[in-house]
């Protein structure tokens, strides 16, 4: 395998850097950093951003470091590179999440994992190309307040599954009236049992702040519209007109996405792939909310997996709809996730 050098590879590995740190994260944590040489862009969990309450399994650490590999690939294909990617390629470093590698000639495979691609344009039904999801990095946004009734169309619904799919992630949306008022219960009681654990509440408190320094973690609910996403969606489910799909969009709607296997290699997957949808939902117009505390209760998860009779293991729970916009999220400063190796 030839690698590919020069300043210009060096420039587009230090960009693709830049965009990663650009993905979502649990609340808003962004724990990872990177090591870049000239040839080489390394994605690392950092592990002293793991929320060892909220996330003990690491599942939504490691998925949030898929995101930023997400952003890291499309960064690079607006480049024209179609980089090497190793997923978790060295069983002694399990905080190296992956690997990306520029090569001369067309990327490949080694060590069994599946490398970048991107569709053929000549299939109509094929999701964009990673290159035409660069300008929606910076543009992406997840909406932390009330959805307007505005119809989601059934064309994004599919096009979002399609880009799920894309990623080797499965995506399934929660139609039925029944579906989602079973799932809006299982979201109220998995949030109760969260907030009432001292452990998991001053663990959120300790990243909830309105300091202008602080780096990282999500500003505190200051108007009436920051309602837990679990018990807004619950309040829409009583709407009957809000709970019944017309035949060619439904309103804001609840969406999950998973994979077959309930590992690390998994968690990275669906980390890509929630990226991949959340810029397709960018795309078209629309933003999205996360409803984490069903995924982030074991005992609830399970019960939704039962419940929704799915064959994927579920990690993310999705309303999509129309969003007012929001202000972009705290961002760490480069220089303290980027270590450069000669």
């Amino acid at each position: 395998m030839m690698m590919a050098a020069g300043p210009a590879r060096a420039l587009s590995l230090r960009r693709a850097a830049v965009r990663a740190t650009l993905a979502p994260s649990v609340h808003n944590t962004q724990p990872w950093h990177f090591v870049l040489a000239p040839d080489v862009l390394e994605i690392h969990a950092d592990l002293e951003r793991w929320l060892l309450v909220l996330d003990p399994t690491g599942r939504q650490l490691i998925l949030s470091c898929g995101c930023a590999l997400f952003n890291a690939r499309v960064s690079l294909a607006a480049d024209g590179f179609h980089p090497l990617i190793q997923r978790r390629p060295d069983p002694d470093q399990p905080s190296l999440v992956a690997r990306l590698l520029l090569i001369d000639g067309p990327a490949r495979a080694t060590d069994g994992v599946a490398t970048s691609w991107e569709p053929r344009a000549a299939n109509p039904q094929a999701p964009a190309p990673l290159k035409a999801l660069d300008a929606l990095v910076e543009l992406r946004r997840s909406n932390r307040r009330a959805f307007a009734p505005d119809p989601v169309p059934l064309q994004l619904l599919d096009a979002l599954q399609r880009a799920a799919e894309a990623e080797g992630a499965s995506f399934r949306t929660i139609r039925t009236p029944q579906e989602r008022i079973s799932t809006a219960v299982l979201a109220q009681r998995a949030n109760e049992q969260k907030n009432a654990d001292p452990a998991y509440c001053a663990e959120v408190r300790a990243w909830t702040t309105q300091r202008p320094d602080r780096s990282g973690g999500l500003p505190e609910p200051t108007t009436p519209e920051f309602v837990s996403e679990e018990h807004r969606f619950a309040a829409r489910c009583d709407d009957p007109v809000l709970s019944v799909e017309g035949p060619s969009s439904t309103t804001p709607c609840l969406v999950v996405l998973g994979t077959c296997c309930d590992t690390a290699d998994g968690w990275i997957r669906a980390g890509e792939a929630l990226q991949r949808v959340l810029l397709e939902i960018t795309r078209h117009g629309f933003s999205a909310s996360l409803m984490a505390a069903p995924i982030e209760t074991p005992a609830v998860r399970a019960q939704l997996r039962r419940q929704l009779q799915l064959s994927m293991y579920p990690h993310l729970l999705l309303r999509v709809g129309r969003g007012a916009e929001s202000a972009s999220p705290r961002r760490r400063r480069l220089v303290s996730m980027l270590r450069e190796r000669g």
